[in-house]
């Protein structure tokens, strides 16, 4: 369990949907991890996924994922492996700004991998 008293710009809070089912989860993003988590009492999340942003990738593809329908204004999806979901935002700002953040730090996570690995060639 992550305890987090105070909301920064480093936790989102969304739904996000797998199938038909909707579920409430916070988003916690640095640099190379993204954190999805179910809010607890007191200030307390319980870790659901742990992702590594350089292994995800995102889409407006709704469509061909949701099996509900949601609006390309306030949701996208995100993907890594074995996994697509539909997160959903509370307004277009909102979705804009965290799909942004969150293609950043994944770009530049891969872009860090890559140069590891050719540091490691020689």
């Amino acid at each position: 369990m992550y305890n987090h008293d105070e909301k920064s710009d480093a936790t989102h809070e969304t739904h996000v949907y797998k199938g038909v089912q909707a579920q409430e989860r916070h988003l916690f993003l640095f640099s190379d991890l993204l954190l999805v988590a179910k809010a607890r009492s007191g200030g307390n999340f319980k870790l659901k996924e742990k992702v590594r942003v350089s292994e995800m990738w995102l889409s407006s593809c709704l469509d061909d994922v949701a099996e509900v329908a949601k609006s390309h204004d306030t949701s996208f999806v995100m993907g890594w492996p074995t996994t697509n979901v539909v997160a959903s935002f509370s307004g277009q700002t909102h979705q804009s700004n965290i799909k942004v953040r969150i293609s950043i730090a994944s770009n530049d996570s891969k872009y860090s991998e890559k140069m590891e690995k050719s540091f490691t060639q020689f």
